[in-house]
């Protein structure tokens, strides 16, 4: 069990992808990309449902290399992701700190 921030992932091109932070609700008119299907990880479907994130897209989880395919490429997906993880370097995303309330 991790209990740590997260942070919103998203590609270059998304409007908010340049915000020095995010409230969730502020992801209500995105699409949640979850790396496996979306009750899988439990902590993505209740983030989601608390947010008020309706609509989801799942997908194969093929590791964090591949990870940020998704969110890169479609301007209207993120994912969270730990805060203090690291991304690969090639990835080419966003990471903007979720806060009030900071999801843990």
């Amino acid at each position: 069990m991790r209990l740590e921030p997260v942070d919103a992932v998203r590609g270059p091109s998304h409007p908010p992808a340049g915000a020095g932070a995010l409230r969730p609700a502020g992801l209500r008119g995105s699409v949640l990309w979850c790396p496996a299907e979306p009750d899988r990880p439990d902590f993505l479907r209740r983030f989601a449902d608390e947010f008020r994130v309706a609509r989801r897209h799942a997908g194969p989880d093929p590791g964090l290399d591949h990870l940020p395919r998704q969110p890169r490429t479609d301007p209207e997906s993120f994912t969270v992701f730990p805060a203090d993880a690291p991304l690969p370097d090639h990835a080419g995303l966003r990471r903007v700190p979720l806060v009030e309330p900071t999801p843990l």
